[in-house]
């Protein structure tokens, strides 16, 4: 029977109050209501029992967030779209370990690596995709620790992160700003013969 437990915010042992349902039951998770203090011992109400990753999404200023890791690899997020990847967690101030759980990518220069590769990709704007099979670079070489040897690698990298662009919407503002904004430094992953038919249809909507 589930009685006594830990709070990550206590150093103390706290208890299920008698008339919880979960009295019985063995999650390994739970979140509560209020705490109560009687005869000397805490006790939980309002308790309900929870999956452990949920806790990074709902509550990430209660969590240590470490680096992202590298397996699973980072992924474009099409319902947000932002930069996704999976980081080790720990929660409260009992540092408890969490499972691997997916986050936005942290604000670095890898964050908009990640986003030029899945920009050129097609990934981010689906417009895109039809060229890029003709691209002059595949564009995982945005990731390769041996990037920055091709000019147009750092182009890109450069514009980007200089106007903070690692997600759609941020690139779909810039744009309401300036039409032409990073047309030059995607022309740049082109022959030149494709150059007049993606100006035409500069910037991607969709």
């Amino acid at each position: 029977m589930l009685e006594c437990c830990r709070c990550g915010e206590l150093s103390e042992p706290v208890f299920l109050h008698r008339d919880s349902v979960l009295r019985g039951e063995q999650p390994e998770w739970i979140i509560y209501q209020e705490a109560i203090e009687n005869g000397g011992k805490i006790y939980l109400r309002g308790v309900s029992g929870i999956e452990p990753q949920w806790i990074l999404p709902i509550a990430p200023t209660l969590c240590h967030v470490d680096k992202p890791v590298e397996d699973p690899p980072p992924f474009y997020d099409h319902q947000t779209g932002a930069v996704k990847c999976y980081a080790k967690a720990t929660y409260g101030k009992q540092n408890w370990d969490l499972p691997v759980s997916p986050i936005e990518y942290p604000t670095c220069a890898d964050k908009f690596k990640f986003f030029a590769q899945f920009l050129l990709a097609g990934e981010v704007f689906e417009e895109l995709k039809q060229w890029t099979p003709k691209l002059l670079s595949s564009p995982t070489i945005m990731t390769k620790s041996w990037a920055r040897l091709q000019p147009r690698t750092q182009l890109l990298l450069t514009a980007l992160s200089a106007k903070q662009i690692g997600r759609k919407s941020d690139l779909a503002g810039l744009w309401k700003q300036n039409s032409n904004a990073l047309l030059l430094e995607y022309l740049s992953w082109l022959p030149k013969e494709l150059h007049s038919e993606v100006e035409a249809r500069w910037p991607p909507t969709k």
